[in-house]
């Protein structure tokens, strides 16, 4: 019995040892004092916290299992079989009550036809930093509520094509700006009987725009469409069009290795970031370099010289970068031709960045490298569309001056240039006042 008892007060010591070296690292990560030993100077309190918790409950599980296990089998036996079913109601419980962080990672998919698609007919998460949003996407992987059938059931059927920006990168789907958009003009004085479809995917630019338009969004029967202009669609489509051949007179892609993260439920969901941010750090710490993700490692000839930043537009002048400027103009002119062949009617729409209007929107910007907050020639991407403006066929609208006049801030997150809700609603209000004022909704129509 003497030993017995030695031996558990053997495992209390052990335990209480290794949770006080655990509380000590927690208040250091807490303090600030973990972040200057990691190569980026980085720290996500937050999820550094939860891991800390997490690999102390492990811990504390493992050292009392371990020592319990010859002298109290049976207990923990059933203790076992208890767990089994605590991890079922839990499963359940985060389904119900945690859906941003208990479903599978937003990823998108390999497609011969439009290089890369999302999921259809899935409820995903997307997250980022603290940052967690639910992504629901319809019969075509469009992050919609609509169908095919029910978009066309109404009067004035807008479509939004571009990439992270309009998709909604990390806000919920009815604050992104397609949704703020519909509400704002159902709202309105109008009262309009208006459905606005998010068609935007990320990564995508209007040389994949055309051939999403051509292969699906034409079947919504759309009455607008309007395209979404992102800083980085130049460089994007320069590289679409290096990846992709003609066969038979169709765009094709060639297959790649996209790695997808399995999902094995709920529980293994919500606990697989705090389990990997440790490692990840520590990879960082031995000089372990992430993989790249294929499509953006680009390279471009620019004046003689090879530039490989995607924001080459920011750091030439347009007598050199205007041909990749026409080259995307084309792509653009393109899918206006196809959705005039629909009967519907089309507008471009150029959007800033943050450091066009602000360079203090977003202090811990994790791009940082990929462009300086200011450039020597980051206003030419405006320059050159205002200059094209009266040689193309379709309106164009530039949305830099009403972010650079708005008194909204912040209108991005601090840690990344993505809009968050405040910009999302700033775009969609200045979209519904342009549309109304040109009077696009005077009457009916296409189709």
């Amino acid at each position: 019995m003497q030993k017995f008892a030695v031996g558990e007060t053997r495992t209390a010591r052990i335990g209480a040892l290794v949770s006080a070296v655990f509380l000590a690292v927690v208040i250091a990560t807490a303090a600030g004092l973990i972040a200057p030993l990691v190569p980026d100077g980085h720290i996500d309190v937050g999820l550094a916290v939860r891991s800390l918790v997490l690999y102390w409950a492990l811990s504390q599980a493992a050292i009392f299992g371990l020592a319990w296990w010859t002298r109290k089998r049976k207990q923990l036996q059933a203790a076992t079989v208890l767990l089994a079913v605590v991890f079922i109601g839990l499963e359940v419980t985060l389904r119900v009550l945690a859906p941003a962080a208990a479903r599978p990672e937003l990823a998108d998919l390999f497609s011969a036809e439009n290089h890369h698609v999302y999921p259809k007919n899935r409820r995903m998460s997307q997250s980022f930093r603290d940052k967690r949003s639910i992504v629901d996407t319809n019969e075509d992987g469009l992050r919609s509520p609509y169908s095919r059938e029910s978009f066309r059931r109404r009067t004035h059927r807008i479509i939004t094509v571009g990439d992270s920006s309009t998709f909604g990168f990390l806000v919920p789907q009815q604050e992104a700006l397609p949704a703020r958009l519909e509400d704002s003009l159902r709202s309105g004085p109008a009262r309009l009987d208006v459905a606005v479809l998010n068609a935007a995917v990320g990564d995508y630019s209007p040389f994949l725009e055309k051939l999403q338009f051509d292969r699906e969004l034409r079947y919504y029967d759309p009455t607008l469409v309007m395209l979404f202009l992102d800083a980085d669609d130049i460089a994007d489509d320069h590289e679409y069009l290096s990846k992709s051949e003609q066969i038979e007179n169709t765009t094709r892609f060639q297959p790649q290795d996209r790695w997808s993260p399995g999902y094995y439920g709920a529980v293994i969901q919500v606990l697989r970031e705090p389990l990997a941010y440790p490692f990840t750090k520590l990879k960082g710490l031995l000089g372990i370099a992430e993989a790249t993700v294929e499509r953006y490692a680009f390279q471009v000839r620019i004046g003689g010289e090879m530039d490989h930043s995607r924001f080459f537009i920011y750091r030439h002048p347009l007598s050199l970068t205007e041909p990749y400027f026409e080259s995307t103009l084309s792509n653009i002119s393109a899918i206006a031709a196809s959705v005039r062949s629909a009967g519907a009617e089309f507008i471009l729409v150029v959007v800033p960045r943050f450091h066009h209007w602000n360079p203090a929107e977003c202090p811990d910007n994790w791009d940082l490298e990929s462009y300086g907050l200011s450039e020597p020639y980051q206003y030419e991407y405006f320059r050159f569309f205002e200059d094209r403006r009266e040689r193309v066929d379709f309106p164009i609208l530039n949305l830099l001056s009403s972010f650079q006049e708005s008194d909204r801030f912040p209108l991005v997150f601090s840690f990344d240039r993505h809009w968050n809700r405040e910009g999302h609603s700033l775009a969609a209000e200045t979209v519904a006042q342009y549309l109304l004022q040109e009077g696009f909704f005077e009457a009916p129509r296409g189709g």
